[in-house]
């Protein structure tokens, strides 16, 4: 039995760590608060009051920090369509009047994944970029491109301790003759020091162009462009795939060894490693290909083998496990791990699922896998373990529409080799051979997104420290020089009427006293007097004053082992004890 029911939204969505499930409702925005662990009450449900009954589309910016949704109105119609709220107020943050956005569009604002910067793609076809917390509403740089149809951010890359933001832009723009041409713009849209705009390079793509789709490569050096050409009907569409990089340039990707990408039906990226599979070619050959930094070029490792019904390419969230779907009703779904074949890697088959799988996804934990079932005798959800191949559980829905595991807060753990020998134990099969990689090449150091974020905490901790520096350095440096500014005139002469009889009755058990103007008479005033008068001549500057020091002793006694005189003095300031003595040691004001 599920948690909670609620009306079916038009459009729902996870934040980043799982805490947080936006629906867009009949009823307007709502957002879940969901705990761990999760309990049947514990879900605690948020209506956004100001926000539309129309909204068709939600997304979360990259941490979770803010909420992006889309209404659905007229040219002419009042008010912001596309809104970011503040999810722990519920308060629109900023919004922007954006009629006619498409699905294909969705999400026109893209954070970083930082959450630094955000790029919007306007309805004028232009690229604005704004702080990511949208303090300034209004735009700090236009990115470069004209009649912008898509762009995305690459990811982070470190350059010492400068972090370089990076964005790939389909637009059209003009040849030398000046006819309009689709192109990719590689551009740094900013650094972590400063937003600079420095283009990379502009590459132009075949005039029959009619849609392009950028994916950047894990490590951010390089990024693929899946283009298609208009055709009737649209899935006869011819596909063609490309990688682009700063040394590089554009280069198209073709396989000697057969049309394994042309035609292209899906492609997709490893999220650890600059490894990709297509599926392509009139018999839907499966390939694996990776990246090279040092060559600039993709090189084709292996052919996988498969039964040719494939259509869709799942990477686990680990890198380390691949399935490989086909298209509603025509097969089920295949699963491979990537394991090491010395210098190479390789992909060897765990098993296979027949059925009419509509759609399939991985579980945060890299080791489940779920299936939907839209046709047939019993619609519904199947979980498989990746690792075996086999059944978990099934869940029966009737109109089942769209699946999305709950977003785990940390990354998930290695497999291991206990788990693969279980798994293997499971299909009475080998075990698989080799090594099974899930954090990069072998023993993989600190992933980029680490090393990023540490070197982010490391430089406000330098600025800290080197301010505390200086200003230790500033306050040694003026104490030395009062000292011996107070050592050349001598110290004054102290007035014979200050006494600690005199002021013996107003201390209170030797810790703390009370201005004059809190009642406590002409006495104390008198007391004073002598303090006041120093720090008259001092310049009203009398911390760390040997003469001072002399007098408080003379007035009210040794000083404190450490600072217990926190209390208002008679002269109306508000100080602190010396470790030993009266202002020798430590500021007063």
């Amino acid at each position: 039995e599920p948690l909670m029911k609620m009306p079916a939204p038009a459009a729902a969505a996870w934040n980043a760590d799982g805490s947080r499930l936006a629906c867009a409702t009949d009823q307007g925005i709502v957002v879940c608060e969901v705990p761990t662990p999760i309990t049947r009450d514990s879900v605690v449900v948020k209506p956004y009051l100001n926000s539309s009954a129309n909204s068709r589309h939600v997304a979360w910016s990259d941490r979770g920090t803010w909420l992006v949704t889309y209404r659905a109105l007229d040219k002419d119609a009042e008010g912001d369509d596309l809104v970011v709220w503040d999810p722990d107020t519920g308060e629109v943050k900023v919004g922007f009047k954006h009629p006619g956005l498409t699905a294909q569009q969705w999400p026109p604002l893209q954070w970083t994944k930082d959450e630094r910067y955000a790029m919007y793609l306007a309805p004028s076809k232009e690229v604005h970029l704004y702080q990511g917390s949208f303090n300034k509403t209004t735009p700090i740089a236009a990115l470069a491109g004209e009649d912008v149809l898509s762009c995305s951010w690459a990811p982070l890359v470190l350059r010492g301790t400068i972090i370089s933001y990076r964005a790939a832009l389909w637009c059209w723009g003009k040849d030398e003759q000046g006819v309009e041409v689709p192109s990719i713009s590689i551009v740094q849209a900013a650094t972590s020091k400063m937003p600079k705009q420095l283009p990379e390079g502009t590459h132009e793509l075949p005039k029959t162009t009619t849609s392009a789709t950028t994916m950047w490569a894990p490590s951010g050096d390089a990024v693929l462009v899946l283009t298609r050409e208009a055709s009737t009907p649209p899935a006869l569409a011819a596909a063609a795939l490309y990688s682009v990089s700063k040394e590089g340039g554009l280069q198209k990707i073709e396989d000697s060894t057969g049309p394994t990408t042309t035609d292209i039906a899906a492609v997709s990226w490893s999220p650890e490693k600059d490894e990709f599979v297509v599926i392509g070619g009139p018999k839907r050959t499966v390939t694996l290909w990776v990246w090279s930094k040092h060559t600039q070029v993709v090189d084709r490792i292996l052919q996988v083998e498969s039964d040719g019904s494939r259509t869709g390419v799942r990477w686990s969230p680990l890198g380390s496990l691949v399935c490989l779907t086909s298209a509603a009703g025509q097969g089920g779904v295949e699963f491979f791990s990537r394991v090491a074949d010395g210098a190479k890697p390789k992909l060897s088959k765990i098993g296979s699922v027949a059925g009419p799988v509509a759609a399939a996804e991985w579980a945060p934990d890299a080791r489940h896998l779920a299936t939907t079932t839209t046709a047939g005798a019993k619609p519904g959800l199947t979980v498989w373990s990746g690792l075996s191949g086999t059944q978990v559980q099934t869940f029966p829905f009737q109109g089942l529409v769209e699946v999305s595991w709950r977003p785990f807060e940390d990354p998930p753990d290695e497999i291991t080799a206990e788990e693969l020998a279980a798994a293997a134990k499971q299909t009475n099969a080998a075990p698989i051979q080799g090594k099974v990689e899930v954090t990069g090449m072998g023993e993989a150091p600190p992933s980029r997104q680490e090393v990023v974020e540490a070197a982010r905490a490391a430089v406000p901790e330098q600025k800290q420290q080197k301010a505390k520096d200086k200003a230790a350095a500033k306050a040694k440096a003026a104490a030395e020089k009062a000292a011996a500014k107070a050592v050349e005139k001598g110290p004054p002469p102290v007035a014979p009427a200050t006494s600690a009889a005199a002021v013996a009755p107003l201390v209170d058990n030797g810790k703390s006293w009370a201005p004059p103007d809190a009642g406590k008479g002409a006495a104390m005033a008198a007391a004073a007097d002598p303090i006041r008068a120093l720090l008259a001549e001092k310049g009203g500057n009398w911390a760390r004053e040997p003469a001072l020091a002399a007098l408080m002793g003379k007035a009210f006694g040794p000083g404190p082992e450490r600072g217990v005189y926190d209390e208002w003095g008679p002269f109306g300031g508000y100080g602190m004890g010396a470790d030993k003595g009266w202002g020798m040691d430590r500021s007063w004001w």
